[in-house]
């Protein structure tokens, strides 16, 4: 059994590693920015919840948020303190 990669194999290894990282670049394309702040369609993706959802637990809980055109962002760190939080409660 032959375990070598040939020459062509490992072109295409490395030229579908680059297309992997540009695809993260654009998708993350500020990290340090992007500790502090998350988009609101995000936080709802993962949370699961749906416009109506987040609108009334975003007045509930009272979240940060910042507003930049019509896109919304809210604070990473408040997220994780609420989940911290009501994690504590169960």
């Amino acid at each position: 059994m032959n375990n070598k990669i040939s020459d062509e194999q490992l072109k295409h290894f490395i030229k579908e590693v680059k297309d992997a990282t540009k695809l993260l670049q654009l998708a993350f394309p500020c990290p340090e920015f992007r500790r502090e702040w998350i988009p609101r369609h995000e936080v709802m993706q993962y949370l699961g919840f749906g416009s109506t959802q987040m609108n009334a637990i975003s007045k509930k809980y009272n979240l940060r948020k910042s507003t930049i055109g019509k896109r919304i962002f809210y604070s990473v760190q408040q997220i994780i303190d609420l989940l911290n939080k009501e994690a504590e409660n169960c």
